[in-house]
Parts: C-alpha cells; structure tokens; sequence
C-alpha cells in the first residue's frame, strides 16, 4: 500500500551509475552537482544497517544553508519513524510486509542541527540529501511491483514536472545485487543481504516525465520491489 502527501509549499565526490552489493557503514559525499539553472544537490548522506539496531545520525551537507531543503529517504525490512520536523510525502511497504520506502522532506533554518537521529532496526538503509535552489514539490508517485516479471526492470509511474526543476527517483529491491539507475545521476547506491536502496536525480522540462527506471542483475527474490519519483520547481 502507498501513502502520500504530496504538494506543499516550502515557505567531492561526482555521482555513480553503479550499485554495487557492498555499503559504507556511513558515507558523506559532498557532491555539489548542479541539475538545472537554480537547483544544486550540495551532498548525499548514506548509511546502513544490519539485523541489529542502532542509531544513525544523518548529516546534511558541511556548508548547509537557510532555505536548503533535505530529503531523507529511508528503506528496509521495517519502516524507519521519521525524525522530528520531518514531513512525509510518500510511504509504502510490500505486500508481505518484508520491504519498506519512504521519503520525508524539512526546510532547513539556522536553528536546525546539521544531523538528525534515525532509529535503525533490522535491515536499513538511510539516504540524506541536501538540495539548493528548490521551492515546492510539484508531484509525487509511487509504484510497488516484482521485477522478476519485467527482466528485473523496475520503473516509476510518470509524474507531472516543472519547466527547469528535477526529479528526484528512489528503488528499492528485494535480493538486490549490482543495481543500476539508468538516465540518472546516482545519489545513493547502498545496499547488502537481501534488500537495497539506489537514489537518482535528473533534470526536468515540464509536462509529464518518463519513467525513471533501475535494472537489477540479482537472481529474482520472493518480494516485490518499490519506486518513488518526487518533481520539483
């Protein structure tokens, strides 16, 4: 089932194509990659866990700045709460109940911490980005699907756009192994044991985009596999 929220007005090291089946324990990449005329991503944060839990404390960019706007996306075998100021815009776990995603947002302020706690139980997967120069989300859908029946292809719906914004795209898979965003800049590549988590962004033109898709080398599992694309301005 998917759940979202979508809408609301918001009042280093170069990015990868691979994913590869391995994961830093905690990762800041300050990426500085610019997607259109005004949208920048300053860093991408990454950090997993496995069967046992922890805590993670998500970092945002070393240079983050009032109005900077932070997307965490998080995935695993359990869904992860939120921290504190974070708003949800999408959610949804597999059938069984085995695979979870979802993605919150916060308009960072001075008065914020540069890093927020994430309470990590059983397999997870934590991605923080720090984006520059964007304003409100235009659009937001989710697809939950089994790969297997698609040559292990896993795609977005398509999803209304703005004319010089980006769109931000989430995988996550079941028995995930060498995983590649395709048409993207990759944001996140993260992943071990039987489930992972890839990140992309690419810029936008207006209208509707196309689906954003991942394909996956792994040997088909039993669960299904779930994407998220986020548009905005």
């Amino acid at each position: 089932m998917i759940r979202s929220l979508a809408s609301s007005l918001f009042g280093g090291a170069r990015p990868s194509s691979k994913y590869y089946n391995s994961y830093p324990a905690e990762t800041l990449n300050m990426i500085n990659l610019k997607v259109s005329d005004k949208i920048v991503v300053a860093s991408s944060f990454s950090a997993a866990g496995d069967e046992s839990d922890r805590d993670v404390w998500a970092r945002t960019s070393t240079d983050v700045m009032d109005g900077d706007t932070l997307f965490l996306f998080t995935s695993g075998s359990k869904p992860t709460q939120l921290p504190y100021g974070f708003k949800k815009i999408l959610a949804a776990e597999d059938r069984k109940q085995t695979l979870s995603l979802q993605v919150g947002y916060k308009v960072w302020d001075c008065s914020d911490p540069m890093s927020f706690n994430i309470r990590m139980e059983g397999e997870t997967f934590v991605n923080l980005v720090t984006i520059r120069g964007t304003r409100f989300i235009v659009d937001a859908k989710g697809k939950i699907c089994n790969s297997c029946s698609a040559g292990n292809e896993i795609s977005t719906p398509r999803a209304y756009t703005a004319n010089h914004g980006a769109i931000l795209s989430a995988f996550a898979y079941d028995e995930p192994n060498d995983i590649s965003i395709q048409d993207q800049n990759t944001l996140a590549a993260i992943g071990q044991g039987n489930r992972g988590l890839a990140v992309g962004i690419s810029p936008t033109n207006g209208g509707l985009s196309k689906r954003l898709k991942a394909i996956s080398k792994s040997k088909c599992g039993g669960g299904d596999d779930i994407a998220f694309c986020i548009a905005l301005h």
